[in-house]
């Protein structure tokens, strides 16, 4: 899956700073197909249970992007949830306030 996402990256994004990379753990162990975006001073996403069914692999991957597209270009990394591509709106996504996180951070 994240070679798939880097690879339609490099054909579909180039005007976006976005770095994709494979970690080893984020602690889905039952549910391996996960994945986080993360950016200084914005809050962090986790989503899990991100289902890929025969021939969905790329339509996944392309989702991953449009969400991080959304990410990046929020300058308050806030991703109202309409905003997720119905690929990826699980019911194991969380959103993890910055370090400095204080409630008037929080417009949702």
């Amino acid at each position: 899956m994240c070679e798939r996402i880097q690879n339609l990256y490099h054909t579909r994004m180039g005007q976006h700073e976005l770095e994709i990379r494979g970690v080893n753990c984020l602690w889905t162990c039952a549910h391996p197909c996960s994945m986080a975006l993360m950016a200084d001073g914005k809050p962090s996403y986790l989503l899990a249970k991100v289902i890929i069914q025969d021939g969905t692999l790329d339509d996944v991957a392309d989702a991953a992007l449009q969400l991080s597209a959304f990410f990046l270009d929020s300058k308050s990394g806030n991703i109202p949830w309409q905003q997720f591509p119905d690929l990826l709106t699980t019911d194991s996504v969380a959103r993890i306030p910055t370090s400095d996180w204080n409630s008037a951070d929080d417009d949702s």
